[in-house]
Protein backbone atom coordinates (compact mmCIF):
# COMPACT_ATOMS: atom_id res chain seq x y z
CA UNK A 1 0.00 0.00 0.00
CA UNK A 2 1.13 3.30 -1.20
CA UNK A 3 0.14 7.05 -0.28
CA UNK A 4 1.22 10.57 -0.95
CA UNK A 5 0.32 14.21 -1.58
CA UNK A 6 -1.14 15.11 -5.24
CA UNK A 7 0.77 17.77 -7.40
CA UNK A 8 -0.31 21.45 -5.09
CA UNK A 9 -1.68 20.27 -2.14
CA UNK A 10 -0.48 20.30 1.09
CA UNK A 11 1.69 18.26 3.28
CA UNK A 12 -0.14 16.36 5.53
CA UNK A 13 -0.70 13.36 8.49
CA UNK A 14 -2.25 9.93 8.63
CA UNK A 15 -3.20 7.55 11.32
CA UNK A 16 -3.49 4.10 10.67
CA UNK A 17 -6.49 3.10 11.77
CA UNK A 18 -7.46 -0.46 13.40
CA UNK A 19 -8.64 -3.16 10.91
CA UNK A 20 -12.17 -4.25 10.55
CA UNK A 21 -13.92 -6.65 8.36
CA UNK A 22 -14.20 -6.01 4.82
CA UNK A 23 -17.55 -6.58 3.83
CA UNK A 24 -19.11 -7.72 0.51
CA UNK A 25 -21.97 -6.67 -1.26
CA UNK A 26 -24.74 -7.50 1.07
CA UNK A 27 -22.54 -5.86 3.92
CA UNK A 28 -21.26 -8.93 5.65
CA UNK A 29 -18.10 -9.58 6.29
CA UNK A 30 -15.96 -11.77 3.99
CA UNK A 31 -14.20 -15.04 5.44
CA UNK A 32 -15.19 -17.56 7.26
CA UNK A 33 -15.13 -17.23 10.85
CA UNK A 34 -18.12 -17.12 12.49
CA UNK A 35 -17.05 -16.55 16.32
CA UNK A 36 -14.60 -14.71 15.43
CA UNK A 37 -11.49 -16.97 16.94
CA UNK A 38 -9.52 -16.34 13.72
CA UNK A 39 -9.81 -12.79 13.67
CA UNK A 40 -8.64 -12.55 17.67
CA UNK A 41 -5.67 -14.62 16.88
CA UNK A 42 -4.17 -12.64 13.93
CA UNK A 43 -1.94 -10.48 14.75
CA UNK A 44 -0.47 -7.63 12.93
CA UNK A 45 2.79 -5.72 12.33
CA UNK A 46 2.92 -2.49 9.44
CA UNK A 47 6.07 -1.59 7.97
CA UNK A 48 6.89 1.51 6.20
CA UNK A 49 9.25 3.13 4.07
CA UNK A 50 9.50 6.61 1.90
CA UNK A 51 11.96 5.12 -0.73
CA UNK A 52 11.19 5.88 -4.00
CA UNK A 53 10.65 2.26 -5.04
CA UNK A 54 9.36 0.37 -1.81
CA UNK A 55 11.38 -2.68 -0.95
CA UNK A 56 9.60 -6.18 -2.12
CA UNK A 57 6.39 -6.88 0.84
CA UNK A 58 7.43 -10.48 1.71
CA UNK A 59 9.68 -12.27 5.03
CA UNK A 60 12.55 -12.41 2.97
CA UNK A 61 12.75 -8.29 2.35
CA UNK A 62 11.51 -7.45 5.77
CA UNK A 63 14.86 -5.91 6.73
CA UNK A 64 14.16 -3.62 4.17
CA UNK A 65 12.00 -1.63 5.65
CA UNK A 66 11.71 0.48 8.64
CA UNK A 67 10.97 -0.26 11.65
CA UNK A 68 7.00 -1.04 12.42
CA UNK A 69 5.34 1.62 12.93
CA UNK A 70 4.24 2.36 16.88
CA UNK A 71 2.21 0.05 18.66
CA UNK A 72 1.77 -2.18 15.33
CA UNK A 73 4.50 -4.77 16.03
CA UNK A 74 2.36 -8.12 16.52
CA UNK A 75 -0.55 -6.14 17.63
CA UNK A 76 -4.47 -7.10 17.56
CA UNK A 77 -5.99 -6.34 14.13
CA UNK A 78 -8.03 -3.87 15.79
CA UNK A 79 -5.49 -2.03 17.30
CA UNK A 80 -4.66 1.92 16.00
CA UNK A 81 -1.20 2.70 15.30
CA UNK A 82 0.44 5.01 18.22
CA UNK A 83 1.93 7.18 15.81
CA UNK A 84 1.35 9.27 12.88
CA UNK A 85 3.25 9.28 9.06
CA UNK A 86 3.88 12.56 7.48
CA UNK A 87 2.77 12.67 3.61
CA UNK A 88 5.03 15.33 2.65
CA UNK A 89 4.11 17.78 -0.02
CA UNK A 90 5.30 18.08 -3.40
CA UNK A 91 8.42 20.39 -4.26
CA UNK A 92 6.19 22.56 -6.37
CA UNK A 93 2.83 23.23 -7.78
CA UNK A 94 3.46 20.36 -10.32
CA UNK A 95 5.45 17.87 -8.49
CA UNK A 96 2.99 15.12 -5.72
CA UNK A 97 4.68 14.46 -2.90
CA UNK A 98 6.79 11.60 -1.67
CA UNK A 99 5.33 8.08 -1.04
CA UNK A 100 5.22 6.66 1.98
CA UNK A 101 4.59 2.52 1.55
CA UNK A 102 2.90 0.41 3.63
CA UNK A 103 3.58 -3.41 4.72
CA UNK A 104 1.00 -5.42 6.27
CA UNK A 105 2.30 -8.77 8.28
CA UNK A 106 -0.38 -11.13 9.47
CA UNK A 107 1.01 -13.54 11.88
CA UNK A 108 -0.95 -16.52 13.87
CA UNK A 109 1.44 -17.57 16.56
CA UNK A 110 1.79 -20.89 17.21
CA UNK A 111 0.05 -21.35 20.19
CA UNK A 112 -2.81 -20.75 18.38
CA UNK A 113 -5.91 -23.28 18.35
CA UNK A 114 -6.09 -26.38 15.52
CA UNK A 115 -9.66 -25.37 15.49
CA UNK A 116 -8.84 -21.88 13.08
CA UNK A 117 -8.08 -24.02 10.39
CA UNK A 118 -10.16 -23.67 7.41
CA UNK A 119 -11.31 -20.69 8.71
CA UNK A 120 -10.65 -17.24 6.74
CA UNK A 121 -10.80 -13.13 7.39
CA UNK A 122 -10.33 -10.23 5.23
CA UNK A 123 -9.43 -7.41 7.24
CA UNK A 124 -9.27 -3.77 5.78
CA UNK A 125 -8.22 -0.46 7.16
CA UNK A 126 -8.73 2.91 6.58
CA UNK A 127 -5.67 5.97 6.78
CA UNK A 128 -7.50 9.11 8.68
CA UNK A 129 -5.40 11.58 7.02
CA UNK A 130 -5.22 15.96 8.31
CA UNK A 131 -4.00 18.14 6.11
CA UNK A 132 -1.45 20.46 7.64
Amino acid sequence: MSLRTIAGSEAGTVVLQGAVPALDGDSNPIGNDPDNALWDAIEVTVYTSSDAVPPACNAAEEDDWNDPIAGLDGAPLGTVAGATQLLPAGADELTPGAPQHYCFKLTLPATASNDLQGRSIAPAWEFAGLSD
